[in-house]
């Protein structure tokens, strides 16, 4: 068995809490370093904890790794895949793939490189100059390059800050004049030419604000499949899909009336997806997947896959590495008549469904 460092922000406690317990499953030993306390980390049997900054997490790391030895390090925080590349000649990472991980996390590189094996996508700019965001008209969606870690904020008044992450503006001129209006030109353009964090935005980890500029692309059906992927072959483990019920002028998706499906590990679900999702979102989808799966070279991981509509067929709009399983679901759970509360727990934890664990 194998013991394996997680590397991680308090922000995805929920997250890793969880493939400590699917790790653990399997016999596999593990420890954590992550930024903040939080009174969830109770439940974890070893973790430390660490100034949020690129240095002090490559010391905190260095440090942990002389006394205990770790077989393998690994993460699952997107922001952090650069960070744990660095260690790749001290410490095994876990066997995840051919290329670079933060090109399949990354939104920029993964923009590049489904143009380049022919898989769909909508149109993006980088834009590094007002003039290239003038030009851009279609209506688009602003996004962090990677995760939502790079979430910049316009100021829009002495106590309220307004994201502009994720949601709809008409055209790029569109969006440069809400830059002009709260005097953020200057501001934008230097995180995207420099790769720097905005001064309002977000400094975790080495984190950087530069954003993508993309078409955009709503659908009041969304479609997750939670796929665990072995020297080649695609297993899916989860598949989910959820109707808003109604037509959404943002960036939202697995909310509203969503249906899950889970699988034992030993069923042939083939026929069954595609059954639950219908002929053509299934074909689309396999089609897809199996040509990231071959040009990125993937050997072992668990991926999570949101797929929504786009122009008469379907695109892979969101790639997450999870690595375990179908525990890190996001399910609604009633609180009180009041408010409901979005977390992320095992789905049918009774089920032995495929893991990554199990091959680690």
């Amino acid at each position: 068995m194998a013991k394996v460092l997680f590397v991680n922000l308090s922000k995805n406690t929920n997250i890793f809490m969880l493939q400590n317990h699917e790790a653990e499953r399997y016999g596999h030993v593990t420890f954590n370093i992550t930024d903040f306390r939080r009174p969830d980390h109770k439940k974890l049997r070893h973790i430390e904890y660490c100034n949020p900054t690129l240095e002090n997490y490559l010391k905190k790391i260095r440090e942990l790794h002389k006394v205990q030895k770790f077989d393998y390090i690994t993460t699952q925080c997107e922001n952090l895949y650069p960070l744990v590349d660095m260690l790749k000649n001290e410490i095994n990472i876990m066997p995840i793939m051919d290329i670079d991980v933060n090109t399949l996390t990354c939104k920029e590189k993964f923009s590049k490189f489904a143009a380049s094996i022919g898989i769909l996508y909508p149109s993006y700019i980088i834009p590094t100059s007002i003039e290239e965001l003038r030009g851009f008209n279609v209506p688009i969606f602003v996004k962090p390059t990677n995760g939502s870690d790079g979430t910049c904020k316009l100021f829009m008044s002495e106590d309220k800050y307004s994201k502009f992450d994720y949601h709809r503006f008409d055209s790029g001129a569109n969006f440069a004049d809400v830059l002009e209006q709260h005097n953020a030109v200057d501001d934008f353009l230097d995180t995207q030419n420099n790769l720097r964090d905005m001064k309002i935005g977000k400094s975790v980890a080495g984190i950087k604000g530069r954003h993508i500029v993309q078409e955009c692309v709503v659908s009041r059906e969304s479609y997750i499949f939670n796929t665990v992927i072995i020297d080649g072959d695609v297993r899916l483990v989860n598949a989910m899909h959820s109707d808003l019920g109604y037509e959404p002028n943002m960036y939202i998706y697995g909310h509203g009336i969503t249906n899950y499906l889970t699988f034992a590990e030993s069923r042939n679900n083939q026929v069954t997806v595609r059954d639950f999702v219908g002929e053509d979102v299934y074909d689309a989808f396999m089609e897809q997947i199996h040509k990231v799966v071959i040009n990125a070279g993937i050997k072992l991981a668990a991926l999570d896959v949101t797929t929504v509509p786009y122009f008469g067929s379907y695109y892979l709009q969101d790639l997450q590495f999870r690595q375990g399983g179908s525990i890190s679901r996001t399910i609604k759970v009633d609180r009180d008549v009041a408010s409901d509360l979005y977390v992320d727990k095992i789905l049918f934890d009774d089920i032995e469904y495929e893991s990554v664990w199990k091959h680690v």
